[in-house]
């Protein structure tokens, strides 16, 4: 895969191997660590130092970040959601389409379809879903393509 990396602020494209691609694309994925009675969603070099506190009148601060779960199974869907999301932000913006939400534009993401087993463009013009990731058209159509050729997986 060819992709465009910054070197003293001059665009160099470069082409990976799928060992390194998948070596750049893991160190760059949220991961689980523990501590102190809490899971802390971060990256492989990541050193937790936060805690879980709970104030029934007030929502904690880490609720607010949005990094920690006090479950361990809360942190596994929140780490695999978040995992798909950048994979598909990644293609989005890969593909020359990756857009915020604009009201009253068309604005694409995709879904998979679990009866027919496909992924497939939909359209969003007055509603916006804040987990999802926005698009142009043909970006849609294209990234759903790939996903549905097996070329690239979520």
């Amino acid at each position: 895969m060819k992709i465009t990396i910054m070197i003293n602020e001059e665009p160099v494209e470069i082409t990976l191997t799928p060992e390194q691609l998948a070596t750049v694309t893991q160190s760059q994925t949220f991961q689980l660590h523990y501590s102190r009675d809490c899971y802390v969603l971060g990256t492989a070099n990541y050193t937790p130092i936060h805690t879980y506190e709970y104030d029934s009148a007030f929502l904690p601060s880490s609720i607010i970040t949005g990094t920690l779960r006090r479950t361990e199974e809360g942190a596994k869907i929140s780490i695999a959601r978040i995992k798909r999301a950048n994979r598909i932000e990644a293609l989005a913006e890969y593909l020359g389409g990756l857009k915020e939400y604009v009201m009253g534009e068309d604005n694409y993401s995709i879904y998979f379809g679990s009866d027919l087993k496909i992924y497939a463009p939909e359209s969003y013009k007055y509603a916006q879903d804040p987990e999802k990731v926005y698009m142009t058209k043909d970006c849609a159509i294209k990234a759903c393509e790939l996903l549905n050729s097996g070329q690239y997986t979520l």
